[in-house]
């Protein structure tokens, strides 16, 4: 009786926790276990895929070094720098392949007239002309650019500089013939034409370097720097009867338009008149010298484009006056302010005018 007492009593209590809330102890929680895997390289492999951001592409190294422009092929890398010397006289226009130069050179040969040195290194043209012969100023356009000269003769003096200094870095009709071509619609020496692409592909056959060539020394922007004056029309007179020239610019187009003789100055093979993004003129020193470069006893003019002299540059229909320095004999020019500081050129092509020092240029 005694015991039936007992667990009556137990029982009553448990009934009486339960009404109070009290809870059962629950079971110890049951932890998940992983068995260990071996280490493979696939493995290794998925846990590092992260993805990682892609390098910002530099985009300055598209940009054509003698013009800004931009070119994702980049042509240069792959071929060296051309020098076309292009006539000037009046039988030698309308010129073919100016237009399409990355920049001309242009200077005093004798008798009034000027010749051009088209450059062509990012750009190229199929009928580049007429060319004719070479002078003093190519000793140090040549080392500028880093070029080969395609030319037609020079004068014994002239012709044996050059190739005391370039070598088979000269192409001359005498000795290069499959470069060039006569035409029949012009008299002699009027007539002979080439190629970029005619040249390039004979260079592989000598001994010189395609690649590793470095122009620096042009600045490129956009935007107009400040310190500019109006300069709408401008007027270069070399020579009145035979090379008085003019610039006009274009506002809608921002190119300056070039005048000769009162007339536009025309790429026959373009069928257009020439219009540049920029125009530099260099003053430099000119020294008539006794080398006679033609059968009417004309003199050879000497042109010191070495040190610094002062130059203006034209471009957003603006005049710059600045300086040029070139202190290295095999280097490239530069174009500054007073203080020193590059005079961003507008990305297109360029025509430089190279003048005597006492030439009066204008523009109102």
């Amino acid at each position: 009786m005694t015991r039936r007492i007992a667990a009556l009593f137990v029982a009553a209590l448990f009934m009486l926790a339960c009404a109070f809330g009290e809870v059962a102890t629950p079971e110890p929680t049951r932890r998940l276990t992983r068995t260990p895997q071996p280490f493979t390289p696939e493995a290794q492999t998925i846990a590092t895929a992260i993805p990682v951001p892609s390098p910002t592409p530099d985009l300055s190294a598209e940009l054509c070094p003698l013009t800004g422009l931009r070119d994702p092929a980049k042509p240069w890398l792959a071929r060296r720098p051309l020098l076309f010397k292009i006539d000037n006289s009046p039988p030698a226009r309308p010129q073919s392949g100016i237009s399409r130069a990355d920049i001309v050179i242009e200077h005093l040969a004798e008798g009034g007239v000027t010749r051009f040195d088209a450059a062509f290194w990012c750009s190229s043209a199929d009928e580049i002309g007429p060319i004719r012969s070479a002078r003093i100023i190519d000793l140090d356009l040549v080392a500028m650019f880093q070029a080969v000269l395609v030319h037609v003769g020079a004068s014994n003096e002239n012709l044996a500089a050059l190739r005391a200094a370039y070598g088979n870095r000269l192409m001359d009709e005498g000795t290069d013939k499959a470069a060039f071509h006569r035409t029949s619609d012009r008299e002699a020496p009027y007539n002979t034409y080439t190629s970029s692409e005619g040249v390039q592909v004979l260079l592989p056959g000598r001994t010189i370097a395609q690649t590793g060539i470095a122009l620096k020394g042009l600045k490129f922007g956009e935007a107009v720097p400040g310190g500019g004056k109006p300069a709408a029309r401008v007027h270069v007179p070399y020579d009145r009867q035979f090379s008085d020239s003019t610039w006009e610019y274009a506002p809608d187009a921002k190119q300056f338009k070039r005048g000769l003789m009162g007339e536009p100055l025309i790429d026959a093979k373009a069928g257009q008149a020439v219009q540049v993004a920029n125009v530099v003129v260099l003053f430099a020193e000119h020294t008539v010298t006794d080398i006679v470069e033609d059968s009417l006893g004309s003199r050879s003019i000497q042109i010191e484009l070495k040190g610094k002299g002062r130059a203006v540059v034209l471009r957003d229909g603006q005049a710059f006056e600045g300086q040029w320095l070139r202190d290295d004999p095999k280097g490239f020019i530069r174009f500054t302010d007073a203080n020193g500081r590059d005079i961003p050129l507008r990305p297109g092509r360029s025509w430089w005018q190279v003048v005597p020092t006492d030439l009066k240029l204008t523009y109102p």
